[in-house]
């Protein structure tokens, strides 16, 4: 391996270090994984008899509309922010790598950490209730579409909010308000105001594959132009954030 593709994978791996092994980490794994225990109550009523379309609107309005926010608010905001209040960026900007490289190698690894928080719980809860209700194999088109939409709103919200994190002191109190303001009031408002939202283009990926339940009469563009209008808007945010760390004065 070359030196720099050795110092940016080293970056990866001291990033995915110090976010697993924190206390923050695992305070999220209980926050994000909490709500299984909704799955297990509502598996034991009696009237519960659409198991999946229950996983479908828990999964909704849970995951995708609050978990998916705000993890990658909580995760994104700190990755470079901490290091900078912390007064320990210095030792990652004087590495044989440069500023541009650090920026996308700590994105690029906080993504899978962001994906195992949301999507755990969500994968558990799909098992969980195959394993007790059956059709664990048969209802895959519901929890596949839900797993592309926590991928994407991972790199999506990701990159906005490491971004964030760049460029502001304080960045957790302008990413409340853009996350439960922004893209939940005007996620959920009628017309076309919906389509200045990430949310909007996310719930569009699953709405073209999930057939039941309310994501699927939410009002949606194709998932192919969905999935484009996400992928160019996480390379232009990922793009200014490498920019605004490289001319940063952080010394």
């Amino acid at each position: 391996m070359s030196g720099g593709l050795s110092a940016t994978w080293g970056m990866m791996q001291l990033t995915l270090w110090q976010m697993t092994r924190s206390r923050k980490f695992l305070a999220m794994v209980i926050v994000t994984c909490a709500p299984m225990l909704i799955v297990v109550y509502a598996l034991s009523r009696p009237e519960m008899n659409e198991p999946y379309l229950f996983f479908n609107e828990l999964t909704n309005i849970l995951y995708i509309q609050l978990m998916l926010l705000l993890v990658t608010l909580i995760n994104s905001t700190s990755l470079i922010r901490d290091e900078i209040s912390a007064k320990t960026i210095g030792f990652l900007v004087t590495r044989s790598i440069s500023r541009g490289e650090v920026a996308l190698s700590r994105y690029l690894a906080h993504i899978a950490v962001n994906f195992f928080l949301v999507a755990l719980p969500v994968a558990l809860s799909y098992t969980y209730i195959g394993l007790v209700e059956g059709g664990l194999s048969s209802n895959l088109d519901i929890l596949g579409p839900y797993l592309l939409m926590i991928l994407a709103g991972v790199f999506a919200y990701g990159a906005f909010f490491y971004l964030l994190g760049i460029l502001v002191r304080h960045p957790l109190m302008i990413g409340l308000l853009f996350a439960f303001l922004w893209e939940l009031v005007l996620s959920n408002m009628p017309g076309r105001i919906p389509y200045i939202t990430i949310m909007f283009y996310i719930r569009s990926l699953g709405a073209e594959m999930i057939t039941s339940g309310s994501i699927a009469r939410y009002d949606s563009i194709s998932g192919i132009l969905a999935l484009g209008v996400l992928s160019a808007l996480t390379l232009v945010l990922l793009m200014l954030s490498r920019r605004s760390f490289s001319g940063k004065d952080l010394i």
